[in-house]
């Protein structure tokens, strides 16, 4: 069974501070800046990957219940792992108490922030934390608000004197200053704070406006900026200061150089080289025990690395080791090799022993001369002429006796052959049932071993026999089947299946010893008839 791999992912989390600020205090951007790093269950960033993430914001505790929820989708991680969202700006899911993150009742209760992240398939639990301080910004638009009226706050101070009039004229009283506005205790502890609205900084102050200051300097001094450096082509610069100086860092670029011819190690700029030949080929020192090879110089094999190798001469190996080529020249009868001295064969000439009286060779006649090839007598046959002309062989059957006139004569012991016919088909027989085929009629029965009573052949000699069936199924019926039968136990199929009308011929050849039987049984599948044909035999060595 394949084994199945796990992919584990994990998240490092950042949550920046809440992008909440206000706009004529009715137009309050909602949202929380959520950056992360994707990671594999190897610690590996997870880089330029699409992914979809689902924020739920949950009431009371971690299992509690899920007032918000909203979906991001084809969110891309960075070549670094990292992507970045605003909570508040996915699509909700409408699997939740509130529709907008706006309608989240922050001061009812604690509130806790599950991340979901879809990888692959499925989505996958990321975890499960609380909110703290940050988000609860999303509250403060409330101190936007006006309160109620405070109550009549005390009198103010008495007006200034009115200037004197016209000598003689009395100038008329001041008027009495107005009571002071009432205090409110909601607005006296103010806080300033920087937030960022849609990407610009904002400076503000609780309980009031805000100046946007992304676009200005605090103290008008470009140079004094929190920064960054860069290097682009070998120069390196600060940022956000189009003044700034750039500096040519390529002389600080080096390279390492190896001289393998001198073992040594230098680096660009410098010119302190390291001499590495002590090291040559090892760490111990000793050039004894090296990883080495073997060359071969002419004829001489040496090993690699040991300037003291004596090396062996393969000089008396050479004929034997080179990629050559064997010849013979069938004129002269010598034997070449390529690289080597020749070799004359002519004493081994037509055999092995150097006689050539023991070759294998042939008779000849021309005229009346007889003489073996290769040979040095000859023989003159014309003496025998005379006894070869008009004789006749004769056979006697009582003795068994082959003659020839005017030469002598040969007993035929050994000759055993018989042929058999049956030329009328049985008939009435059971279906299905085995019959002896009766060849009945005798051609010829050498050794007189077959009996044509039985049709049964006794082996009278030892040795390997041929035995030939002619059959003709005749009549109706068919499936019928041939076969051999040796000493009335031993069969062999010589044919099946044979069809009404069919003329066959089979042949088999066996290694019988003497006193066993041999017959030629049918059966008559679906006929009744036994059939017609032939059997014969004869003894072959």
């Amino acid at each position: 069974m394949a084994s199945r791999v796990i992919k584990r992912y994990f998240l490092l989390m950042v949550i920046s501070v809440v992008t909440a600020g206000i706009f004529a205090q009715d137009n309050v951007p909602l949202g929380i800046h959520y950056q992360a790093v994707a990671r594999d269950n190897y610690g590996n960033e997870i880089v330029n990957r699409k992914i979809s993430v689902k924020f739920s914001i949950i009431k009371s505790d971690p299992l509690g219940t899920i007032v918000y929820q909203e979906l991001h989708q084809d969110v891309f991680t960075s070549r670094f792992g990292v992507f970045s969202l605003i909570i508040g700006q996915g699509v909700p899911t409408g699997n939740a108490l509130c529709g907008e993150l706006s309608q989240v009742n922050w001061e009812e209760a604690y509130h806790f922030l599950k991340v979901e992240v879809k990888f692959e398939n499925d989505f996958m639990d990321m975890g499960t934390m609380q909110f703290l301080a940050v988000p609860y910004a999303l509250f403060a638009k409330k101190s936007l608000e006006p309160g109620p009226q405070g109550p009549v706050g005390p009198a103010g101070p008495q007006g200034p004197e009115g200037e004197q009039g016209p000598e003689g004229e009395t100038g008329p009283q001041g008027i009495q200053g107005e009571k002071g506005d009432p205090g409110d205790p909601a607005t006296d502890d103010q806080t300033l704070s920087v937030v960022n609205i849609n990407g610009s900084d904002y400076l503000a102050i609780s309980g009031g406006n805000q100046v946007k200051i992304s676009s200005i300097e605090s103290d008008g001094d470009p140079a004094n900026e929190l920064q960054d450096i860069t290097i682009s082509s070998d120069k390196l610069k600060i940022t956000d200061n189009p003044l700034a100086t750039e500096w040519d860092i390529s002389p600080y670029r080096q390279s390492l150089n190896w001289d393998p011819a001198t073992r040594v190690l230098n680096i660009s700029g410098t010119t302190s080289p390291v001499n590495l030949s002590e090291l040559k080929d090892d760490a111990d020192y000793d050039i004894t025990n090296e990883i080495q090879d073997i060359e071969l110089t002419d004829d001489l094999l040496t090993i690699t690395n040991n300037s003291s190798s004596t090396g062996v001469s393969l000089n008396k190996y050479l004929d034997n080791t080179d990629n050559q080529q064997i010849a013979f020249n069938s004129i002269d009868n010598t034997l070449s090799l390529t690289n080597s001295v020749s070799v004359d064969l002519t004493t081994l000439k037509d055999d092995d022993d150097a006689d050539p009286q023991n070759e294998i060779q042939d008779l000849q006649v021309v005229g009346d001369i007889l003489s073996v090839t290769e040979g040095e007598n000859d023989v003159d046959l014309s003496v025998y002429r005379d006894n070869t002309d008009n004789q006749t062989l004769t056979y006697l059957e009582s003795t068994r006796e082959l003659s020839i006139s005017g030469g002598n004569s040969v007993t035929l012991d050994n000759l055993v052959a018989f042929r058999a016919k049956k030329n009328t088909s049985d008939i009435d027989l059971s279906y299905m049932t085995d019959y002896d085929f009766i060849a009945n009629i005798i051609d010829y029965n050498d050794s007189n071993s077959y009996n044509e009573t039985t049709g049964i052949f006794t082996v009278p000699q030892d040795g390997i026999y041929i035995f030939n069936v002619g059959f003709s199924a005749t009549g109706t019926g068919d499936a019928r089947k041939i076969k051999i039968v040796i000493n009335d136990t031993d069969e062999e199929i010589l044919n099946s299946g044979i069809s009404g009308g069919t003329s066959l011929t089979r042949s088999i050849t066996l290694k019988l010893f003497t006193g066993q039987t041999v017959k030629i049984q049918i059966n008559t599948g679906a006929s009744s008839e036994s059939g017609t044909g032939s059997f014969s035999g004869f003894k072959v060595y």
